[in-house]
């Protein structure tokens, strides 16, 4: 077995350097937001469902954003590793006026007409009222993001992860500041409530981007060329649909289908939609490294396959998950931990506690399978360029299983949360076992690069 962890030093060096800077600004930005969900607890239950309400919405359309993105670091890690700036520019212009459409176009819907997205995911009227205020105001941040979330993604596929840490983590803080004075009106600030955490979002975004900003004019290692990411070109536009599509079908089509599990979970009642958001914030933190390993496997990989050296790729996969299986039996144990320690600290009746006492312990049964999963279909298949199987094994066993198991196990038997999360399990190992197949078929190993991608 320990044979599977015999990589050269450098390898280690450079999966730290990628893993830890992503593991850490995870686990800021999910800490800080746990802390979020604990003020809006503070004020009320009904507080963090509206909240949940709004940012399920969002979900769907920032995880194309994330497909987007991820279909862009397929090719740039590859280019970059070949030393092809200016096509790296060019996809990065493509990505950014994509997602930006899109955004761009949700938000103003979301402005006009929130009580449609909001309708979708709760039947309280209180709830649903307390959303459609704080969709109003934090639709705006979206849009402003995105140039961020671009600039960011390409930087991290070049191998520059700690752009993101510094960039994210700052912006974090200062979100986070700003809800603790404008939600409970310290410092002479007015007391808003949800209202405040929504203009402290826009706020952070803002600052975000600024950043983001100062930071690409002075960059030296990579400097963007506008008039590439202006003008992309045809051959490059057709490789950046051929593999960003199935990135960006399997992340809307697996964002939908996760935003409607709390749809399901909210027509069982306010306390589980609460005690689910809870949960599911404690279950990112547990995860953190997972994602860390899976954003460096993407671009280790995708890295050595442009730069032509493809024969230590299947050995070093290997290592990768066997790295993400550790971590999983890791973060199962610090979520049994956490089920016990973490929600004496909100503001909720004692029956939501346990809910999300509970949920919080399931959660850590499906700890070693979703980290596997993360890092051989986000990092390893989607580095090797093979997203289209990436998107099978990952919409898969969620839509054709997972959601009317669900739906059937709520709605129509009304079986306790804990039974209804069951599919939720039997989804996620058939995932491991149908992942671990395409891996060990070896066809994932794949050079896209061309010789003129103009």
């Amino acid at each position: 077995m320990l044979h599977v962890f015999r990589q050269p030093r450098q390898f280690y060096r450079e999966l730290l350097h990628l893993a830890l800077p992503i593991a850490l600004q995870n686990l800021i930005n999910y800490s800080l937001a746990l802390a979020d969900t604990m003020m809006l607890g503070a004020v009320g239950q009904n507080e963090i469902a509206g909240a949940s309400v709004v940012n399920s919405s969002f979900f769907v359309i920032m995880l194309m954003v994330f497909g987007f993105q991820s279909g862009a670091s397929v090719l740039i890690s590859q280019y970059y590793g070949k030393g092809d700036h200016k096509t790296v520019s060019r996809v990065m212009g493509i990505s950014f006026f994509a997602a930006f459409t899109l955004v761009t176009a949700f938000s103003l819907f979301a402005f006009f007409f929130p009580q449609v997205l909001v309708g979708i995911f709760t039947n309280d009227p209180v709830a649903a009222e307390l959303g459609i205020r704080y969709m109003r105001i934090v639709a705006w941040a979206y849009p402003i993001n995105i140039f961020t979330q671009v600039y960011v993604g390409a930087q991290r596929s070049m191998g520059n992860a700690k752009l993101g840490l510094y960039i994210y983590s700052s912006a974090m803080v200062i979100n986070t500041f700003l809800n603790y004075v404008l939600i409970f009106g310290k410092f002479g600030a007015p007391k808003l409530g949800m209202e405040g955490a929504a203009i402290a979002t826009v706020t952070a975004r803002c600052v975000e981007l600024l950043f983001t900003l100062i930071y690409c004019a002075r960059c030296r290692h990579f400097r963007l060329d506008l008039s590439c990411a202006m003008r992309p070109g045809k051959t490059l536009t057709r490789d950046f649909v051929h593999y960003a599509t199935p990135v960006v079908v399997n992340e809307t089509l697996w964002g939908l289908g996760t935003s409607l599990l709390p749809a399901i979970y909210g027509r069982m009642g306010t306390d589980v939609l609460a005690a689910v958001t809870i949960s599911r914030n404690v279950e990112n933190i547990a995860n953190v490294f997972a994602f860390g390993v899976a954003g460096a496997a993407a671009v280790l990989i995708g890295r050595e396959l442009g730069a032509g050296k493809t024969e230590g790729v299947y050995s070093m996969g290997k290592t990768l998950l066997a790295a993400a299986l550790c971590s999983g039996f890791a973060a199962c144990a610090l979520l049994l931990i956490a089920s016990q320690v973490v929600t004496p600290f909100f503001n909720i009746p004692e029956s939501t506690k346990d809910i999300a006492a509970a949920i919080i312990a399931f959660y850590a049964l499906r700890a070693i399978p979703m980290q596997f999963n993360t890092t051989c279909v986000v990092g390893v298949l989607r580095g090797g360029g093979d997203t289209r199987a990436a998107m099978y094994i990952d919409i898969g066993p969620l839509w054709i299983w997972c959601l009317p198991a669900t739906a059937l196990l709520a709605l129509v038997f009304h079986l306790p949360i804990i039974l209804v999360l069951l599919p939720c399990l039997v989804e996620d190992a058939v995932k491991m076992i149908w992942g671990l197949l395409r891996f060990r078929s070896r066809t994932w190993v794949r050079n896209i690069t061309r010789s003129t991608a103009a």
